[in-house]
């Protein structure tokens, strides 16, 4: 093999993974697309706007400076929202397989949504894995650190966790 025929294999195996790339990041944006969809219809109570928001800001209504307008959720925060929603009905039936899964794509989504990393905590602390409840513990607290009530939740999850040693 010559070194043109060398460089027009190499070009067409890059331009191979180029367009399985694009095919992956498309499927993705078309699964994010039909959750915002579908979840176009419905909207939000007044209390769960309160506690989106606060999750947004990392704060309480009450810290939340006058100045600052209202941010609506991105599609990718809603998706990860209607993904944390599910995780949570999957530990109620004590799924936790099911529940971490679906809490990591939750986070890749809107990785700064402190709840996911706490029922993350919870799931693994359900499984008796208790240096990954604890390191997700840690991150909940990290989100949530300007939520008293959140805070709270967290501290007895903490005790919890520590007292399956």
């Amino acid at each position: 093999m010559n070194k043109r025929e060398e460089i027009e294999l190499r070009g067409r195996y890059i331009g191979f993974w180029i367009m399985v790339c694009l095919m992956i990041f498309s499927s993705c944006t078309r699964q994010v697309i039909r959750i915002v969809r579908e979840d176009s219809g419905k909207s939000i109570s007044g209390e769960d706007r309160s506690e989106n928001e606060s999750m947004q800001t990392g704060s309480d209504d009450k810290e939340k400076p006058a100045d600052i307008p209202h941010q609506s959720p991105t599609p990718m925060q809603t998706a990860s929202l209607r993904l944390t929603d599910q995780a949570r009905r999957y530990l109620e039936k004590k799924d936790t397989e099911s529940a971490i899964r679906t809490l990591e794509r939750a986070v890749s989504l809107h990785p700064n949504h402190g709840e996911n990393y706490f029922l993350l905590a919870e799931a693994w602390r359900i499984k008796g894995n208790r240096e990954q409840a604890l390191e997700f513990n840690r991150l909940a607290e990290l989100y949530l650190k300007h939520d008293r009530t959140w805070m709270d939740r967290i501290e007895l999850q903490r005790s919890r966790i520590e007292q399956n040693r």
